[in-house]
């Protein structure tokens, strides 16, 4: 359910939060990024109806927010973008998280986007959090990691890391155990996190430590962590990350039938 607050919301806001409920439901996996940022942050719909959802994420991670466009067809993107011209000079200094890659292909060249990011949908629905090994001690990032995290994750900016590290989204994760040379115990291995729009993500593990399976422990972490909130974990994999597929697949992830893609402006201004 996403109608968190529909009892203080106005009459319009609780159509558009049912009109989308209907819709999401049939897609949940597709969708599930969509459920997530209308029950859990700040957004202002556009458009809501049995044929789609448009609207912007203003939470305050990105400075010129965040568009959500998921509608059925390319004929139904086409009239929800049609529909709203007041929205054109900001969805161009944006970014625009499209679902379905026919759909993206209608907005890719109605907007000029020229920065395409395309990406699986996976969501995790264990029937109880993951086992967890032992080998890793969690802590939320803050200061004491902040420069490594900037100086060693290239996807997000340094002002976008630094309101992740401030809002307690990111994990750092110390080894407990030693390797081969005795010498993990007590280190900093990597971290994982969500991106401002919910999705997990961030994960790194540093190359000295990779090969223990700490990214497996650290991702059902963050799974674990997720679930405990009531939310249903999900995640955006780049079509051409396979090592982080393979391993989204052994978590038991469920994979939606079509892409999630990402697209902007090279020629936009920077957050």
């Amino acid at each position: 359910m996403i109608r968190k607050n529909c009892d203080t919301a106005t009459a319009a806001t609780r159509h558009n939060l049912s009109e989308a409920e209907a819709f999401i439901q049939k897609d949940p996996t597709l969708y599930a990024d969509v459920a997530d940022m209308i029950r859990t942050r700040k957004c202002r719909f556009i458009y809501a109806q049995d044929d789609g959802i448009f609207f912007r994420d203003d939470d305050g991670f990105y400075e010129n927010g965040t568009f959500v466009l998921a509608a059925k067809d390319e004929a139904a993107a086409r009239k929800i973008i049609l529909l709203c011209p007041e929205e054109y000079g900001k969805i161009k200094e944006s970014a625009l998280v499209c679902h379905g890659e026919k759909q993206a292909e209608f907005c890719r060249d109605f907007f000029g986007f020229d920065r395409i990011t395309k990406c699986y949908q996976v969501t995790y629905t264990p029937p109880a959090p993951l086992p967890l090994k032992g080998a890793l001690r969690f802590v939320k990032a803050g200061e004491k990691q902040l420069q490594t995290i900037i100086d060693t994750y290239a996807l997000e900016s340094p002002d976008t890391l630094r309101k992740l590290v401030a809002a307690k989204k990111i994990n750092c994760a110390y080894a407990t155990d030693a390797d081969e040379d005795g010498n993990a115990r007590g280190n900093f291995v990597g971290y994982i996190g969500q991106h401002p729009e919910g999705s997990m993500g961030l994960l790194l593990i540093f190359p000295k430590f990779r090969r223990h399976g700490y990214a497996e422990e650290l991702e059902s972490y963050q799974i674990n962590e997720i679930l405990a909130e009531g939310r249903t974990p999900y995640a955006h994999i780049i079509t051409d990350n396979f090592k982080s597929f393979s391993l989204q697949k052994k978590l038991g992830a469920n994979v939606a039938d079509d892409l999630v893609i990402w697209m902007s402006r090279s020629d936009r201004k920077k957050d």
